[in-house]
């Protein structure tokens, strides 16, 4: 998503497809319900999500992961959470 903004506003908003294939993409648009155009609103939540409630990532914290396996594990766990709860 590329934003043009003209005193603080969205004037203009380009969308571009860096990986994948376009047909692909196209076609795996068609089979949703809900969108019709590429749209990153839900990545951008699901990473918020994750930021919030994994204190390892969390921004300006004095948590932090001193071993992967301790994030791996919470990681694990949050997307547990996240998934079936």
């Amino acid at each position: 998503m590329i934003k043009t903004r003209r005193n603080d506003r969205v004037t203009k908003l380009d969308r571009r497809m860096i990986i994948g294939d376009k047909r692909d993409f196209e076609k795996d648009l068609q089979n949703l319900d809900d969108l019709e155009t590429l749209n990153t609103s839900f990545i951008e939540r699901l990473s918020l999500s994750i930021r919030q409630l994994t204190s390892y990532l969390t921004r300006r914290t004095t948590c932090f992961a001193r071993f992967e396996d301790y994030l791996k594990q919470q990681l694990d766990i949050l997307g547990c959470h996240y998934n079936f709860l």
